[in-house]
């Protein structure tokens, strides 16, 4: 093979397990949000509602009654913040965990 440490890497990336980010008792919330750099266009002011910490309930679609069903007993925590020096936005998806289901 004539690129052996590519394929390595590849195969390393490949064969490494996702780890899940969860949330439940005790998860602390992120507080610290950055701030843009300077000289960023004025458009990426557009994306700033996704800048913080926030809780998620959710709730299942009843297609026979037409409406949302009641909330469920877990909640998951979705975080934004900036990153790379204020060049780019994180952002974070806590899963509840099955841990955490009923």
């Amino acid at each position: 093979m004539k690129y052996p440490i590519t394929a390595a890497l590849l195969a390393a990336t490949i064969a490494a397990p996702a780890v899940a980010q969860v949330t439940g008792p005790g998860t602390v919330m992120c507080g610290d949000y950055g701030a843009p750099a300077d000289g960023m266009p004025e458009e990426f002011s557009q994306f700033a509602f996704l800048i913080g910490d926030y809780v998620v309930q959710f709730r299942n679609w009843d297609a026979a009654a037409g409406d949302w069903g009641e909330p469920q007993p877990f909640t998951a925590r979705w975080n934004g913040r900036y990153g790379l020096s204020g060049r780019t936005i994180i952002d974070e998806w806590f899963d509840p965990g099955f841990g955490y289901r009923p």
